[in-house]
């Protein structure tokens, strides 16, 4: 069966005209019924009257009773087809005309004007009137009558009608022609009378109708039109109505089976949807409530209900308007997400994670167990910003994120705080070395090469911790340590983890002061510059020299270029202090020309916030001509670790340097994880072995054939390789055996200013320098 019938349908008045033509014509149909009856009473009157002298025949009789037959037969099918469901105007039409003609038989056989049948007219107008809806038509059917008894009259005065008398009524003498005209004056006045009366009743009843019909098809258009979802449902939940919007949005077919409620409605919402709506029919109010429906796709739609109650003639209809809530719920979803999450890395930001860290401290607390906080930021990634685009900055926050939220266990928490500020808090911590092993897995894991763009990228990054409840007993507190530390770590080079210790906060004070008096450290003339000569092992002479810069500090004295050079960076003075030790350099090459020695490279240790500036080549262009410097005897050093970050970069701006003519080298070689490919690809001139493998090669066969390897891969790509940190005979004998190129360490030289490198340089002429005689023999 259809979803909606039409007899089901609480606006089964929209096909209002046939309906109540229909209701009407039965109407007529009753009283028809109710003629009959009383037709049938006076005919059996009048044949019980035959005996007493009634003017009737056996033919008489049996006219009028097939008469009663032939109306019966009439009225039945008049019966039926006022109940289908459609009801064309032409039944009306015809059973009114055929009324007028059947009325007219009668009195024409009943003896014209002596006919008692001839009120019969009054109630064909009045169902005229009844029945249609142009007074043209009601016209047409009482002329209609008219004219047919006019006829009769007409025949009757010329004697062609049966005459009998049934002593209804005395007749005082014959009828004459004046009497027959008054008494069709009459009829048709009575006619008259009863059109206009029923005229003007059916044009009220009309018009009241057509102000319910327009009424009841506004609030169909209105409910139709409605955004909201409006259903209507029985006591049995079956659904009689769904307006546009609920058939859209729930995707029902109306022309498919009955629905009932618990089809639309989420499974798990059946019981409290009972619950609230099975005391309705009582008359219990409803409050407003939120249900869950659910599509025929399954798709959730939260929605807002209330609920009245009608009557629809027997039935008692329940009346749902429910207010669709998923674009409000996805607004406060939107909000929370904005107000608790970070937009860029979709971790908690820096409110949530605290409330978060908050629950998880009162249930360590409960339970007796520890907690830590730690604090991460990637190291450089401000140089990463400037050089490669802020875009591919958020893409490695993006990748950093995801990798720290995989690197930790389920129970743990993980927040962004700020831009380069990541904040995980450990729970269910039994001790320390716990920490230890989830950390070291952690910053494993956070080491691996990152792949952005097109470019792969190896970061480092420094850590913090503090422990609840043993450095701090709120969130808050734990954060300030662990940041503490982490700045600790970052002031010492970071790429490690460190735990909060109080002398922290005396070291970092002396940090921030430092950085203050850095600002002024190139106006007061406090730094100075070293060299530390590179000595050829095959000639036992030095041809170059390694620029170390020294700040001596009015309080702090000397200050380590490890402990002020990553505040530099942090601070962002390390561009202006780069570009003034390179011009310092490049002066004092042009001094020692001056003076008579032969042409010394000076080799420059550069930054990768330096290297990576989109502005460094044109500086170093410009101090180049400003000193007048050959840039062959320039020589950029850069560590394998700043290389690594972003290689493909690091290239294209080494080909650059190189292109200008200035020697490269790679610094602290081994330490970086570069592979044989990208070392290939790199175009430097010099490899330089980190001191650490230096520095064990006499004890350790292991750093031996780290070191043995790796000049033998720098001879294979026609590099000089150059080893960092010689401080013994033994350790120069082994780098010589394996014809690693230069030596650089204390074994022949600590730092020295450049008036010290004059006279080292004299030695060697004079052949008066120990090492000579060593390197040669």
């Amino acid at each position: 069966m259809p979803l909606l019938p039409l007899d089901d349908n609480p606006f089964k008045n929209v096909n209002h005209t046939d309906m109540e033509r229909r209701k009407r014509a039965e109407v007529i149909i009753n009283i028809r019924w109710l003629l009959l009856i009383f037709a049938a009473v006076g005919s059996a009157l009048i044949i019980a009257a035959i005996p007493f002298g009634a003017d009737l025949n056996a033919t008489h009789v049996a006219v009028l009773c097939l008469g009663l037959i032939v109306l019966t037969l009439y009225n039945c099918g008049l019966h039926l087809l006022s109940r289908t469901n459609r009801h064309p105007l032409w039944i009306d039409r015809g059973q009114l005309t055929a009324d007028t003609v059947l009325v007219s038989t009668l009195i024409f056989f009943s003896g014209a004007e002596h006919s008692w049948l001839w009120p019969l007219y009054v109630v064909i107008a009045l169902e005229a009137t009844f029945l249609l809806r142009r007074p043209r038509e009601v016209v047409v059917i009482s002329s209609l009558g008219a004219a047919l008894f006019a006829a009769i009259l007409c025949a009757g005065s010329y004697g062609n009608v049966p005459q009998f008398n049934l002593h209804l009524l005395d007749n005082i003498g014959p009828q004459h022609t004046i009497d027959r005209v008054l008494l069709w004056l009459w009829a048709c006045f009575l006619g008259c009378s009863a059109t206009l009366i029923g005229s003007s009743f059916n044009s009220a009843l009309t018009n009241e109708s057509q102000e319910t019909l327009s009424r009841e098809n506004q609030l169909q258009r209105f409910m139709e039109s409605a955004q909201d979802l409006i259903f209507a449902f029985d006591a049995d939940n079956r659904i009689h109505y769904l307006n546009g919007a609920a058939r859209q949005r729930l995707g029902v077919d109306i022309s498919g089976p009955a629905l009932h409620v618990d089809q639309i409605l989420d499974e798990s919402e059946l019981p409290r949807w009972n619950s609230k709506t099975c005391l309705l029919t009582v008359g219990t109010p409803f409050e407003p409530t939120s249900f869950r429906l659910r599509s025929a796709a399954g798709h959730e739609l939260p929605v807002d209900c209330r609920i009245s109650t009608a009557a629809d003639g027997g039935t008692i209809l329940h009346w749902v308007v429910c207010r669709d809530l998923s674009t409000q719920l996805e607004n406060e979803k939107r909000l929370y997400n904005l107000s608790n999450f970070d937009q860029l890395t979709g971790l908690t930001n820096r409110q949530e994670f605290s409330e978060q860290a908050t629950n998880a401290m009162r249930l360590t607390k409960r339970l007796q167990q520890q907690m830590a906080v730690a604090l991460i930021s990637i190291d450089h990634l401000k140089v990463i910003n400037e050089t490669l685009t802020s875009e591919v900055g958020d893409s490695l926050l993006r990748e950093f994120s995801v990798r720290l939220s995989q690197g930790v266990r389920e129970t743990d928490l993980v927040g962004r705080l700020s831009g380069n500020q990541f904040a995980v808090a450990f729970t269910n911590i039994d001790d320390i070395q716990s920490i230890e092993q989830v950390m070291t897995k952690l910053r494993k894991k956070l080491s691996q090469p990152m792949t952005i763009g097109d470019q792969e990228m190896f970061v480092t990054s420094s850590a913090g911790l503090s422990i609840y409840p043993g450095d701090a007993l709120s969130v808050e507190a734990l954060l300030k340590k662990a940041n503490s530390a982490r700045y600790y770590v970052r002031a010492h080079g970071g790429n490690k983890h460190q735990f909060y210790a109080p002398e922290m906060d005396e070291d970092i004070k002396n940090r921030l002061e430092m950085i203050n008096g850095l600002h002024n450290a190139l106006v007061r003339d406090e730094l100075q510059l070293s060299y530390q000569p590179k000595v050829n092992l095959a000639e036992g002479e030095f041809h170059s020299v390694e620029v170390l810069l020294r700040w001596s500090h009015p309080t702090l004295g000397q200050v380590s270029p490890s402990d002020f050079i990553p505040m530099a960076e942090e601070s962002g003075m390390i561009g202006e202090l780069t570009l003034w030790v390179l011009r310092q350099a490049c002066l004092q090459v042009h001094a020692w020309q001056k003076q008579g020695l032969p042409p010394i490279r000076v080799a420059v240790n550069v930054s990768g916030h330096q290297l990576q500036s989109s502005d460094f080549i044109t500086a170093l262009t410009d101090l180049l001509n400003e000193t007048g410097l050959d840039p062959q005897w320039l020589e950029i050093e850069i560590t394998e670790s700043v290389l690594m970050q972003s290689p493909t970069a690091a290239i294209a701006t080494l080909n650059k340097l190189r292109k200008l003519g200035i020697h490269l080298a790679i610094d602290d070689f081994g330490t970086g994880y570069s592979s044989l490919a990208y070392l290939k690809r790199f175009p430097v001139h010099s490899l330089k072995i980190d001191r650490s493998f230096i520095k064990d090669i006499e004890q350790s066969e292991r750093y031996a054939t780290i070191t043995s390897s790796i000049i033998e891969m720098g001879k294979s790509l026609h590099l000089t390789v150059i080893a960092e940190g010689v401080e013994t005979l033994g350790q120069m004998a082994f780098l010589k055996e394996q014809n690693c190129d230069e030596i650089q360490g204390f074994l022949y030289s600590m730092p020295v200013n450049a008036d010290e490198i004059v006279r080292l340089k004299t030695n060697l002429q004079d052949q008066t320098c120990p090492l000579s005689a060593v390197a040669t023999s």
